[in-house]
């Protein structure tokens, strides 16, 4: 068996006619960035900046983790959950350094 027939894509036979589900795969991704560029900030506030780094770092493994599962997940629904949680953690180190930049800058 090739690898690739353990994946979410071979179970769920997400090929060339299957074009929505694909869609939809991406724009989860992007639904989790989207609400992850919302949660950070408001957590970077809520507890301090130096903390929410090192919650951001860890989000960074979270990420990873999540991208592997979606990966490999068997069930549709698992890669969906999977993608929104990879984009959610994702994009929170992205915002949390940002934010730290910009108050460094500013003093």
């Amino acid at each position: 068996h090739p690898l690739n027939s353990y994946t979410a894509v071979d179970k769920n036979y997400l090929y060339c006619d299957k074009k929505s589900e694909r869609t939809q795969i991406q724009f989860i991704f992007g639904v989790g960035a989207a609400i992850g560029k919302f949660v950070f900030p408001f957590l970077n506030d809520l507890i301090g900046r130096r903390k929410s780094i090192i919650i951001s770092f860890l989000s960074l493994f979270a990420f990873l983790l999540m991208h592997t599962i979606a990966i490999y997940e068997n069930n549709y629904l698992g890669m969906l959950i999977g993608q929104f949680c990879a984009g959610l953690c994702g994009s929170g180190m992205l915002s949390s350094i940002f934010i730290y930049v910009c108050d460094f800058c500013s003093k």
